[in-house]
């Protein structure tokens, strides 16, 4: 069930929604309800757990610049009376997941081509705060709403994007399109 070619190995991937989702082990994830650090051979165990939070920080940051939202649900929320809830959650959240894609379906689009630039909001989801971006178009697919390009200006410090760096972007983010022809005038 894991999807092997995505980082991080989500157990669940909607690729027309652009969505992975993880269903966290309490223990080896570290639930703040139920994980724990075993008493015996805890020199192993406890920076093997740091390894797995840090692991998967970093693989979901991954998927995130790839234009996956990722969401993350506990081991103890997928069993036994959480079940319920977790179901109505999820279908609140695939359902506003499928409202904002129609939404940005809606918006009319100019047809972009390879080396047009675009302008992009990227927000960073720990801090609240966004960035503008220039990204330089490599592909796109307008029935997903997805751009794909690399990263065309030093990003502010902390993003952890650098320069040239490859992103999808989706078309509800772009606030600016110049043709490449544009800037050859220039």
């Amino acid at each position: 069930m894991n999807v092997r070619t995505l980082s991080g190995q989500p157990n669940v991937v909607v690729p027309g929604l652009r969505l992975a989702i993880f269903a966290d082990g309490c223990f080896y994830q570290g639930c703040p309800e139920h994980g724990h650090v075993p008493k015996s051979n805890v020199d192993y165990w406890l920076p093997k757990l740091v390894r797995n939070r840090r692991r998967d920080r970093a693989s979901r940051r991954v998927l995130r610049k790839m234009g996956f939202a990722v969401w993350c649900f506990w081991e103890h929320e997928l069993r036994g009376r959480r079940m319920a809830r977790t179901q109505l959650v999820l279908a609140r959240r695939l359902k506003a997941r499928l409202e904002h894609r129609r939404s940005w379906k809606e918006v009319r689009m100019p047809k972009f081509r390879q080396g047009d630039y675009v302008k992009a909001e990227f927000k960073d989801e720990a801090t609240g705060e966004s960035e503008w971006m220039c990204v330089v178009v490599d592909s796109f697919d307008d029935q997903e709403g997805i751009l794909f390009g690399r990263l065309d200006n030093e990003p502010v410090v902390g993003t952890g994007l650098r320069l040239g760096d490859a992103l999808a972007v989706s078309y509800g983010k772009v606030v600016e399109h110049r043709k490449a022809k544009d800037f050859e005038k220039q």
